[in-house]
């Protein structure tokens, strides 16, 4: 690690965007504050749980009875669903979102040429399935929930095709199409399909544990029954190896395709194999050095399997669910530093509430997908009417890994340092002080919140509300305890 000289420091307080040898880093920010032990150092007790298993049980169980985005998969007892009425619903929505789309600008394809709204929402009528011709039209036509699980890592979509809605053509890794990230082994409930695409493939109309869209066919495995989808997903933390980082992928396999380079991502729960399972030739290697996993399979018929696979013991994995301490919050967090920003789980990365979801879940945490999480679940703090000044101090008696939010962005607190308060998380853009143009960033980063935004005010001036993930909303804490 290279250490910042005395001349790097003194350049960095120049409130300019600097550089530490080949590495820039926004105002104020210095290379050791790229380091997780930067931050936890300054906890007077790093190492002090935030929060047991039994009181993430009892967030989660909170989240899923209060948020409307969050489903309760293992308590799924539906069977069967009316396929016409769920077209015309589905239909409905993409109306309404091509609205949205139309709205936000988001109409071009990578081509540069508008979208067919009209033909974009014909492909999400199920071929199988007969519409309505009017709402007397009481034919019936039930069909059964199947139970899936994600195979290779994807999104949900807004829209079941391939096709980018782009705002400006010149910005392709920004497609509004995206919804949110489904990682390998996730649990999802399918509805209706798609039209075939132009190649033949087509998308399913899915249920996930945060949200619903569109999902490829070929990214799913559907279980013969819930027993088989259970055994897939639902194990005791300590019989799962959770992946820590966003960048992982198992080994390349000529003996084993179908678990071969599979994508990773942060907070992923794979269920590892028991010491007799372990034994033999995994994907005709010795096992020694490895951890031993279940990977989901999609058969050539598109049913599910699972294979044994090994992810070497020299990743960013746990084996079992963390501890949540500020110590191991802060360093997952950072394993995503630097990383490219992904809108909706795009580029098999995260936007800025995709990441603070991701981060938690390592530990068992399931929040909500969206930036509005504010639930009546986890501790929430309203900086409204405060003046700067008054925010600034109240912030800085916050614990790492408070969630910041203000009106299309949120962020992860760091800590701070003299007056500056210190924050990570995936930006799109922001402004510079000084600066009469935002600057594209599109990556996670560390910077201060005396950033700008569109306006000349300050990411504090705007922040509106601090949420506490990992603190039960009902439980009281005085100033001196936040």
């Amino acid at each position: 690690m290279i250490m910042a000289s005395d001349k790097e420091k003194q350049t960095n307080q120049t409130g300019r965007i600097r550089t530490a040898g080949s590495v820039r880093y926004l105002p104020h920010v210095t290379g050791a504050m790229s380091r997780a032990s930067y931050w936890s150092d300054k906890v007077s007790d790093p190492k002090k749980l935030l929060a047991g298993r039994d009181e993430i049980a009892e967030l989660n169980r909170s989240i899923l009875e209060k948020s409307a985005e969050m489903t309760d998969m293992a308590a799924w007892e539906e069977t069967g669903y009316d396929a016409p009425e769920m077209v015309a619903g589905l239909l409905g929505r993409a109306a309404r979102d091509a609205a949205f789309l139309k709205k936000a600008g988001a109409i071009y394809g990578d081509d540069g040429a508008e979208t067919d709204f009209e033909a974009v929402i014909a492909l999400c009528v199920d071929p199988d399935v007969s519409v309505p011709a009017s709402d007397s039209d009481d034919r019936a036509d039930t069909r059964e929930y199947k139970f899936a699980v994600c195979t290779t890592q994807t999104t949900l979509k807004v829209y079941p095709t391939d096709r980018p809605f782009l705002d400006d053509p010149d910005e392709p890794d920004f497609d509004y199409n995206h919804l949110t990230k489904v990682k390998v082994n996730e649990p999802l409930i399918l509805r209706t399909r798609s039209q075939a695409l132009s190649d033949g493939s087509f998308y399913y109309s899915a249920i996930s544990p945060c949200g619903e869209g569109w999902i490829p066919a070929d990214c799913v495995a559907v279980c013969r029954d819930k027993e088989e989808w259970l055994d897939a997903w639902d194990h005791p933390s300590d019989q799962v190896l959770v992946v820590l980082d966003g960048r992982i992928r198992t080994e390349e396999s000529i003996a084993q395709p179908e678990t071969s380079e599979r994508r990773l991502s942060m907070g992923t729960r794979l269920q590892l194999a028991s010491e007799d399972e372990a034994k033999g030739r995994i994907a005709g290697r010795a096992a020694y050095n490895n951890y031993v996993v279940w990977m989901p399979v999609r058969r050539n018929d598109g049913t599910y399997e699972k294979k044994t696979a090994l992810i070497s013991e020299n990743r960013k994995v746990s084996e079992g669910t963390p501890d949540l301490t500020a110590e191991n919050l802060l360093s997952v967090a950072f394993n995503a530093l630097g990383d490219v920003y992904g809108w909706g789980g795009m580029l098999g990365a995260d936007d800025c509430s995709g990441y603070i979801r991701d981060v938690y879940s390592c530990f068992g945490l399931d929040m909500p997908r969206s930036s509005n999480r504010n639930n009546g679940a986890m501790k929430t703090c309203s900086l409204k009417g405060m003046s700067d000044e008054e925010k600034a101090s109240f912030i800085k008696k916050l614990p790492p890994g408070t969630d910041l939010v203000f009106n299309g962005h949120e962020m992860m607190l760091l800590g701070y340092e003299e007056d500056r308060i210190y924050v990570i998380s995936p930006v799109s853009d922001l402004r510079l002080p000084g600066d009469s143009e935002n600057t594209r960033v599109l990556g996670t980063v560390i910077n201060t919140l005396d950033m700008w935004r569109g306006d000349d005010q300050t990411w504090l001036h705007h922040l509106y509300e601090a949420m506490i993930p990992f603190r039960i909303a009902d439980l009281q804490h005085d100033e001196e305890q936040i």
